[in-house]
């Protein structure tokens, strides 16, 4: 599953759940920024955060409710997933 499949996924549950404070009905939206780490540098956990603050807040310029992608990485290969282990024998 990739982060922007989920971030889309996560994007539509909240905008179709409706909350009720008070009495009133309240819907939300969000925006939400993917950011990945290149795969050949070794970045910190902070680093990522801010490229993925950086996204969140690009979203929301383009008009909010939606996930934002940096352009490296909607055309970065995903990496390949190892061969799941075989079944054991009976």
């Amino acid at each position: 599953l990739g982060a922007r499949v989920l971030a889309e996924r996560i994007r539509q549950a909240i905008s179709l759940k409706v909350f009720k404070p008070r009495g009133m009905l309240v819907t939300l939206t969000v925006s939400i920024g993917v950011a990945l780490p290149p795969p050949d540098q070794d970045l910190t956990a902070d680093q990522v955060l801010e490229a993925a603050d950086r996204s969140a807040k690009q979203a929301a310029r383009a008009g909010g409710n939606q996930v934002f992608v940096p352009a490296e990485l909607a055309t970065r290969a995903p990496a390949a997933r190892p061969a799941p282990a075989p079944a054991p024998a009976p």
